[in-house]
């Protein structure tokens, strides 16, 4: 595993899959020692009008990697808040933005992974154009911005923090890695705090980011 560090300016990097390894493009590698997770949570839930029999796919990671993700995150916001303050610090940030669906899967297309899913062994994005995963006459084309769509964004990036915490042994230092390569983090400092709140700024000012209500759905 790399030790360097991202700089605190930096929102997030983009990342490749090399076999069983998660690359950022700051230089930090993440090698799976159980690459089957890694498989497992870049597999995207599909299931064509008429199916009766649904492979694995990523949910079951999910729930473990939305549970990692949170835990995490509380462990720093913790640590860094006074007793003082009051509880809505971690309501406002998270609640509110880092923990929406809507921003989890903005990261899965902003930091490049969501191209690295699969759908039926199937590229997201090269799936068979008369693939009706959705229900829908125009197939997968037009369905990744749908409720539905962003809804399988935010599984995968969980789905991936679910495969780290798993792979690493419960590791949070290893998990806050990943997470904060991916642009999911809780700041440390207030250079940290200015770059996420900004990052959340303009995602509010673009129309992709809605703080009064969380959209996620019930899995």
């Amino acid at each position: 595993m790399d030790s360097h560090s991202i700089a605190d300016t930096e929102h997030h990097m983009t990342v490749t899959i090399d076999s069983g390894n998660l690359v950022f493009s700051d230089g930090y590698l993440y090698t799976f020692s159980q690459p089957d997770l890694l498989k497992e949570a870049l597999t995207v839930k599909w299931a064509p009008v008429g199916t009766q029999q649904i492979p694995a796919f990523n949910h079951r990671l999910a729930k473990l990697g939305d549970s990692a993700m949170k835990t995490s995150m509380l462990g720093i916001w913790h640590a860094n808040n006074h007793p003082m303050n009051p509880v809505d610090v971690w309501e406002n940030l998270h609640d509110r933005g880092l923990g929406m669906g809507k921003y989890l899967a903005h990261m899965a297309d902003a930091t490049g992974f969501w191209k690295h899913c699969e759908i039926n062994g199937n590229s997201v994005l090269e799936a068979p154009a008369d693939a009706n995963y959705f229900d829908d006459p125009e197939g997968y084309r037009t369905a990744w911005s749908s409720e539905w769509g962003v809804k399988c964004k935010e599984t995968a990036v969980e789905a991936l923090f679910g495969a780290v915490w798993q792979d690493s042994e419960e590791s949070c230092k290893k998990l806050r890695q990943v997470m904060r390569r991916m642009g999911v983090f809780w700041p440390e400092n207030d250079v940290q705090a200015a770059t996420v709140a900004r990052y959340i700024g303009q995602m509010k000012l673009d129309g992709e980011l809605d703080t009064k209500r969380d959209e996620r759905m019930r899995r």
